[in-house]
């Protein structure tokens, strides 16, 4: 039993290989998902992300084919203004973050809407950026 414990113990170590940068993040159930660790090209040995990483790319999309994007919908008598992670081909939404809530009764809603809107667009061309 210690042998196979061993044997598993050290396979969930794993290190980047030359030209490969890792990022590790949070990822239990109940955690968030902020990155915990970045690990430069050709690493020191590290538990278990990589190898996990690595076999789930091919099943993620690829980042040339997914951009974030703005929107925006009245709901329950507030507009929100959001950021969502899409992929280009099929619009198929990835992520959706909430940027900004305009009461739909508000008296300087149209100034409050547009600050909104272009708050959306900065963040979104950020995280664009980021992710590239």
């Amino acid at each position: 039993m210690a042998v196979v414990v061993g044997v598993v113990a050290l396979e969930s170590f794993d290190k980047t290989q030359a030209g490969e940068v890792a990022v590790i993040r949070n990822g239990g159930p109940l955690d968030n998902n902020s990155v915990r660790q970045v690990l430069q090209p050709a690493s020191a040995r590290v538990l278990g992300a990589i190898r996990y990483a690595r076999n789930e790319q091919t099943q993620r999309p690829q980042l040339e084919n997914v951009r974030w994007r703005t929107a925006h919908a009245s709901r329950g008598g507030v507009t929100q203004n959001v950021v969502r992670r899409e992929v280009v081909a099929t619009g198929q939404v990835l992520e959706e973050r909430v940027v900004a809530s305009v009461p739909d009764d508000a008296s300087d809603y149209d100034t409050r809407f547009n600050d909104a809107v272009r708050l959306a667009r900065a963040r979104a061309e950020l995280y664009d950026v980021e992710e590239r």
